[in-house]
């Protein structure tokens, strides 16, 4: 009787899913801390709430910044003669501004920077 739970119990166990790659960037987030160096990643920075009398807390949580605007394209230097675009520029897809499973919440919206959260 032993052997049978034992071996349904293996069998269960053997048909796992395989696991998610986790972001790098997306690790500690909401965490406390007092300064950017405390979260776990160098791209996370610390962000500090206000209270009712606007006077900011110790302990703040890590964030992570939204990848700017113009990030993957190409820069125009003011003054320099335009280049012919090669082809495969065209081809070029333009970055992501937050992990996947995360959307970019703008400035606007509550919140003081561009921060990513969760979907």
């Amino acid at each position: 009787m032993y052997a049978l739970l034992f071996a349904a119990l293996l069998a269960a166990t053997a048909h796992h899913k395989p696991k998610a790659v986790k972001d790098a960037r997306t690790e500690g987030l909401g965490h406390s801390c007092k300064v950017s160096k405390d979260c776990k990643s160098k791209s996370q920075r610390c962000l500090h709430e206000s209270d009712v009398n606007n006077k900011p807390v110790a302990v703040g949580f890590c964030v992570l910044p939204c990848l700017p605007l113009e990030a993957g394209t190409t820069k125009v230097v003011p003054g320099a003669p335009l280049e012919a675009t090669p082809q495969n520029a065209k081809d070029k897809k333009i970055p992501r501004r937050c992990p996947l499973n995360y959307s970019c919440r703008d400035q606007g919206q509550g919140v003081p920077i561009d921060m990513c959260v969760k979907e």
